[in-house]
């Protein structure tokens, strides 16, 4: 076990938090099929807080500041929920569905900094299935209503990822049967 400071052989210093880290959740998750019609959904709350680390030093950082890493924590609440909906017109099965997933802010990292922060964010996809008898054709798209967000954040909030755009396409298979 650490102490609460140790100094390895290369002078960097190893520190495990002053207190006790907590991390609890749960998550559900449940899928129906009703008739012509599906259904999932699942929600999850994590709760995680690091333990009271005061003056770390920041990496990256010129001048060798230091930060208090206490109260860092993960997102505490993200869903999906799901609908698809089967219509039958003779040889062919049409079945268009939606999901919509959420994930409420975050932080980027273990520094509880506003510039390394991910705003919450909503998105929807949206894909149609068309099947004609060993062919399935599927026109999906991602993102669907084309929200921009960052969807991750390198060198304290001086690097930014972009989240992916509107994607959308067209997925074709024949099964040899």
């Amino acid at each position: 076990m650490l102490t609460a400071e140790r100094r390895t052989e290369d002078s960097k210093t190893l520190r495990n938090a002053e207190d006790d880290s907590t991390i609890y959740g749960g998550e559900v998750s449940a899928q129906a099929l009703i008739g012509n019609w599906a259904f999932d959904f699942g929600v999850a709350y994590l709760d995680s807080e690091l333990g009271d680390s005061s003056n770390v030093v920041i990496p990256l950082e010129s001048g060798g500041g230091v930060t208090d890493l206490t109260g860092a924590k993960s997102p505490e609440k993200t869903g999906n929920v799901g609908v698809e909906h089967a219509l039958r017109l003779d040889e062919v099965v049409v079945t268009p569905w939606v999901d919509v997933a959420y994930i409420e802010e975050t932080q980027a990292g273990l520094f509880d900094s506003p510039r390394i922060r991910l705003d919450s964010r909503t998105l929807v996809n949206a894909p149609v299935r068309i099947e004609m008898g060993q062919t399935t054709a599927t026109l999906w798209a991602t993102n669907a209503l084309d929200e921009e967000y960052i969807g991750g954040i390198q060198n304290n909030g001086t690097l930014f990822y972009a989240g992916a755009p509107r994607q959308y396409g067209l997925r074709v298979s024949y099964s040899f049967e």
